[in-house]
């Protein structure tokens, strides 16, 4: 199971958290993101099982709309979906 973190903060930089913790939970891969005002920091440490590819690294970033997505990765009914 992947691992997340956020940190958040209303008046300054949020400070970023060690994804050292949560390397058990996700030793495939990590990545981080930061908003451009510094209050938002995201973090994920990966358990890559099905998508073995970069395309399931996350943070996701919608380029069309700047929405940025971290979450656990099941997505239960994903053969369903792609139909």
């Amino acid at each position: 199971m992947c691992g997340i973190a956020v940190s958040l903060s209303t008046l300054l930089d949020a400070p970023p958290i060690s994804l050292e913790r949560l390397q058990h939970r996700g030793p495939d891969a990590q990545g981080v993101w930061q908003c451009g005002d510094g209050r938002i920091w995201l973090g994920h440490t990966r358990l890559a099982i099905l998508d073995l590819s970069p395309a399931g690294a996350q943070p996701m970033t919608d380029l069309q709309t700047g929405n940025v997505i971290v979450f656990n990765g099941q997505i239960y009914n994903h053969l369903a979906l792609r139909k």
